[in-house]
């Protein structure tokens, strides 16, 4: 047996190239996807639950974050769905823009929903599917949004400056493997 010994220089993401930045950005892609979206889809549950609407089902494909969420609601009258929006935090009555409460998980997807349902039924719609489909429709927009900005070289590198990872020049992330 023998054993060799090399020396290697070590990068912080920032020092990487545009190619090398590339690969670990692909590579954390591949394993992880969009970081939170599980609490995504907990904002939907939630949303859907407040409102006695059934979840079914959700998936966030990995490659295009389009969200697809399987769920039915109840008929509900539209003094019904004002009460129960009324319980789901504070908001700007100009913009109708909530102020940040998140009541439903604490994400501040809980905001992008509930907004949207507020701004909808400020210009009358009141059937109980529609506004939840809107709801989800604005929280797809969002993550898609949250999702671009989670990749750009700047934020990514808080990500890794947080888990202390350090590279080799190509772009191979040390102590991880593919799984």
């Amino acid at each position: 047996m023998r054993i060799i010994t090399t020396t290697n220089k070590i990068y912080k993401f920032l020092e990487l190239s545009r190619k090398a930045k590339n690969e670990v950005k692909q590579f954390y892609k591949e394993q992880f996807g969009y970081s939170w979206k599980f609490e995504t889809i907990h904002t939907i549950k939630e949303l859907i639950k407040r409102f006695d609407g059934s979840f079914t089902d959700s998936y966030i494909n990995n490659d295009n974050l389009n969200i697809t969420v399987k769920f039915s609601m109840p008929d509900m009258t539209s003094s019904e769905i004002d009460r129960r929006l009324a319980k789901l935090g504070t908001f700007d009555p100009v913009t109708l823009r909530g102020h940040g409460d998140c009541v439903l998980t604490g994400y501040f997807m809980d905001e992008e929903a509930i907004d949207a349902i507020r701004i909808a039924r400020n210009i009358g719609e009141i059937d109980l599917n529609k506004l939840i489909r809107l709801a989800i429709k604005a929280v797809d927009v969002s993550t898609k949004a949250d999702y671009k900005a989670q990749f750009e070289d700047e934020n990514f590198a808080k990500t890794c400056e947080a888990n202390d990872w350090e590279f080799l020049k190509d772009g191979t992330l040390l102590g991880v493997t593919e799984s």
